[in-house]
C-alpha cells in the first residue's frame, strides 16, 4: 500500500471520521485487554499529554509549516521546475503537522505485548484504543482494502481479517526426468491478524490472540489480565507521566522455554542465550518508563529482586561507589564516558567470567571452549592470574568511546589501589596482555606534553598507556591517551561541564555513572544522509580516453558539493546547544534502578530540525555535474538518416 497516494486527503478523512466515532462500552484500559501471562509489554501512557509535548518540540521548526518551507526553498532555486521535493521531508511534515498530532492526542491508549514464542517467532498482540481519533481507523481501512485479505474468523460479531494465499501448484521431480504434478497446497494464512471495533483496533500474530482481546473488551472472558497483577498495579505511579511504559516478567519467559524444550527442535539459540544472560532466579519482574515532559526525556528502569536473591548476573554488577573523578579524563563531547566502582575486584571478575560461561554454554559451546578455559590457557602462557594479579589491584574502572567521522576509538580508565599497583599494571601486566609469550618492550615518548608509553607487537595491535597518580589511561592511539591526560590536568574534561556536574551532585550513591553526548552520532548520521550518492561515471558513446581536447578520465570520486560542508557546520552549531545525557545505576534495597536524563530539548530540536530539512532539500535538488563534460564533435560531416544507410547483407540459410 502506497500512503503517498492519499496522504493529502488523510487529514480531512480523519476529521470526518473522528467526529462520528462513538465511544462504546468495549473501550477499557488497555492493560485489561492483555493476558496475565504477558512476557513483555510496551504501553503508551497519557497519549494526549505526549502529543502536546511532541508538538511543542516541533513548533516553530520547518516541519511545523511544511508547505511554506517547500515553497520558500523552491523560490530560491535557479531551476525550480527540476525540483520535485523530498519524500522524507514531505512525509515527516505530514505526520508531525499540528492537525495530525492533535488527532493522535485523542487516543485513549495503546500497547504492544509479547505473550510467547514459537518456531515462527514471537507471539504478539497490539491493542489501540482509538477514542475520538480517526486517523488510525482511516489507515487500517486503507490496509484492509488491499488484495488477498479475507475474513478468517469472527468473534462476538467482530470480523477478523488476515492475508490468505490461494491454492498453490505443487509438483516433484521424477526419476525419468521432468516433473510430476501433485495435489495443490491448501490456502495459507500469513501476516498479522487484524480487527476493528468502534473504539478499538487489534492486531496480533494469530487470530486466537486477537479474538481473546475482543472477548475481554466485550466482558466475555474470565481469564486474568495484565491489569490484575500486583506488579503492574505497583507501577501505577510511573504511568502518570506521558511516554512509554515497560513491563517484563522473567517467570513467563521460563514457562515458554520449558514448553519449547518439549517440542521438536527445542529452544532457539538466541532465546537460550537471552535467558542465560538474565538472573536464573530471584527476579520478580522489571518495569520502566521513558517519559517526555517539559522538554526533557527521563528514563527509569527497575529490576525488582526477591529478598536475598543471589546470582552471577547480580554479582557481576558494580558494587562500590562510582568514581566520578574518572570522568575528568574523558574529553568533552565524547559519545560515551562511564565510570564504575569496584569493591572486590577479584570476586567481581570471577562473577563476570561465570556469567560469560553460562551464556556460552547455553548457546551450545563445548565445555573446553568456554571463556574460562580460553582465559586459563592465556594465563598459563603469560604467567598472570587475572583475578589475583590484575582485577584485585583495581578499585574503579571507566570507559570512553568517541566517534571521529567514520572512525571509532576507545579508552580504558583504571584506578589502581596504590602507586605500586599502578606501576605493576602499566609495566608488567599490560605488555603481557599485548603478547603473553614475548611481552614487548615499551617505548616512552612525550606527546602533548604528557609521557606516554607504547607497547607494540608485530603480531597484534599496539597499546599505549599514560599515568596520572594511580589512574591509568589505556588506548590504541597515543595522541588520544595524551589528550585525556592533558584534559584532566587542565580541567577541561567531561567532569568540568557544569551541566554534568550539576546532574552528578543530585545523585545519591550510584555504583556506576555515565555521560552520553548525542552530538557525534547525530552529526555522522546527518552527514551521511545529505551527502549525494556517488555514481560511477562512464564516458559517453564515442568519447574515447585519448580524445584530444577532452577532459581527463576521473581518477577518484567527485568532491562533495558545498552545501554538505555548510550543512555539517550548521548542524555542529545546532547540536552544541544539546545538553549531555547523564546516566546512573543504583541499588536500592531489593531493587536495581537505572536512570537517564536528557534535558533541554526545547529550542535545540527546532534548530536541529531546520538544519536537517535544509540539508535534505538541498540533497534532493542537487544535480551532479558530468565529469566528462560535453561529448566530442562527431567527425565525418552530418549524420546520415536511417533510410539512407545501406543495410548489411545477411546470407540466407539454405534448407537442407
Amino acid at each position: 500500500m502506497r500512503l503517498r497516494a492519499w496522504l493529502p486527503v488523510l487529514g480531512l478523512l480523519a476529521v470526518l471520521t473522528s467526529s462520528g466515532t462513538s465511544q462504546t462500552k468495549d473501550a477499557k484500559e488497555v492493560a485489561e485487554l492483555l493476558p496475565a501471562q504477558t512476557m513483555f509489554c510496551v504501553e503508551v501512557s497519557q497519549p494526549d499529554k505526549l502529543a502536546k509535548e511532541i508538538q511543542a518540540l516541533v513548533k516553530g521548526s520547518a516541519l511545523d509549516e511544511m508547505p511554506a518551507t517547500l515553497a520558500r526553498f523552491r523560490a530560491k532555486l535557479k531551476e525550480p521546475d527540476r525540483f520535485y521535493g523530498s519524500y522524507n521531508v514531505r512525509d515527516l511534515g505530514m505526520f508531525f503537522s499540528p492537525e495530525v498530532l492533535r488527532d493522535l492526542g485523542k487516543l485513549r491508549g495503546g500497547a504492544f505485548a509479547v505473550t510467547g514464542f514459537t518456531k515462527e517467532g514471537p507471539d504478539f498482540v497490539a491493542v489501540l484504543l482509538t477514542g475520538e481519533s480517526g486517523m488510525p481507523r482511516v489507515l487500517l481501512r486503507g490496509e484492509l482494502g488491499g488484495g488477498q485479505i479475507f475474513i478468517v474468523h469472527e468473534v462476538a460479531g467482530v470480523p477478523i481479517y488476515r492475508h490468505k494465499s490461494g491454492p498453490v501448484r505443487n509438483w516433484k521431480s521424477s526419476k525419468e526426468g521432468g516433473r510430476v504434478e501433485l495435489p495443490p497446497l491448501p490456502p495459507r494464512e500469513y501476516g498479522p491478524a487484524m480487527a476493528m471495533t468502534p473504539g478499538m483496533i487489534v492486531m496480533g500474530s494469530s487470530k486466537e490472540l486477537v479474538g481473546d482481546a475482543i472477548l475481554r473488551s466485550k466482558g466475555k472472558s474470565s481469564d486474568a489480565t495484565l491489569a490484575s497483577l500486583s506488579a503492574y498495579k505497583d507501577a501505577a505511579k510511573l504511568r502518570t507521566r506521558p511516554g512509554l511504559f515497560f513491563y517484563a516478567d522473567p517467570a513467563a519467559l521460563d514457562a515458554q522455554i520449558e514448553r519449547l524444550a518439549k517440542q521438536p527442535g527445542g529452544v532457539p539459540r538466541d532465546l537460550r542465550e537471552l535467558r542465560a544472560a538474565l538472573p536464573s532466579k530471584g527476579v520478580r519482574h522489571a518495569t520502566g518508563m521513558l517519559a517526555l515532559q517539559n522538554g526533557q526525556v527521563d528514563f527509569q528502569a527497575r529490576l525488582h529482586l526477591a529478598p536475598g536473591a543471589k546470582d552471577a548476573f547480580l554479582d557481576a554488577l558494580p558494587t562500590g561507589k562510582a568514581d566520578t573523578q574518572l570522568l575528568a579524563f574523558a574529553p568533552r563531547g565524547s559519545f560515551l564516558a562511564a565510570a564504575a566502582g569496584i569493591k572486590d575486584g577479584a570476586a567481581s571478575w570471577k562473577a563476570k567470567l561465570a556469567l560469560l560461561d553460562r551464556i556460552a554454554a547455553a548457546g551450545g559451546s563445548r565445555p573446553d571452549r568456554l571463556p574460562s578455559k580460553n582465559l586459563k590457557a592465556f594465563e598459563e602462557k603469560s604467567g598472570l592470574e587475572i583475578a589475583k594479579d590484575v582485577a584485585a589491584k583495581v578499585v574503579a574502572a571507566g570507559l570512553v568511546f568517541a566517534l571521529d567521522g567514520d572512525r571509532a576509538s576507545g579508552l580504558f580508565l583504571v584506578r589502581a589501589k596504590d602507586a605500586a599497583s599502578a606501576t605493576f599494571l602499566a609495566e608488567t601486566a599490560l605488555p603481557k596482555l599485548v603478547n603473553p609469550e614475548a611481552p614487548p618492550k615499551g617505548t616512552t615518548a612525550t606527546v602533548l606534553g604528557q609521557s606516554v608509553t607504547t607497547y607494540a607487537d608485530k603480531r597484534g595491535p599496539s597499546l599505549s598507556v599514560g599515568r596520572r597518580g594511580a589512574v591509568l589511561v589505556v588506548g590504541d592511539d597515543s595522541k588520544r591517551v595524551a589528550a585525556a591526560l592533558l584534559g584532566a590536568q587542565k580541567k577541561t574534561g567531561t567532569l568540568t561541564d557544569p551541566r554534568v556536574a550539576a546532574a552528578l551532585e543530585g545523585m545519591n550513591e550510584p555504583v556506576a555513572v555515565g555521560v552520553v553526548s548525542l552530538a557525534q552520532p547525530l552529526l555522522a548520521m546527518f552527514k551521511s544522509s545529505i551527502a549525494p550518492s556517488v555514481q560511477r561515471y562512464y564516458p559517453p558513446k564515442g568519447f574515447s580516453k585519448d580524445f584530444k581536447g577532452g577532459p581527463p578520465m576521473p581518477r577518484s570520486a567527485p568532491k562533495p558539493p558545498e552545501f554538505v560542508g555548510k550543512g555539517v557546520q550548521d548542524m555542529t552549531r545546532a547540536l552544541s546547544s544539546l545538553a549531555p545525557m547523564v546516566l546512573s545505576l543504583e541499588r536500592k534495597g531489593n531493587t536495581i534502578v537505572l536512570e537517564a536524563r536528557q534535558p533541554g530539548l526545547r529550542g535545540a530540536t527546532t534548530r536541529i530540525i531546520d538544519v536537517w530539512v535544509e540539508g535534505e532539500l538541498q540533497r534532493s535538488a542537487y544535480r551532479a555535474p558530468n565529469p566528462w563534460g560535453s561529448p566530442p564533435p562527431i567527425k565525418g560531416g552530418e549524420i546520415k538518416k536511417f533510410e539512407d544507410v545501406e543495410p548489411k547483407k545477411v546470407p540466407a540459410f539454405e534448407k537442407k
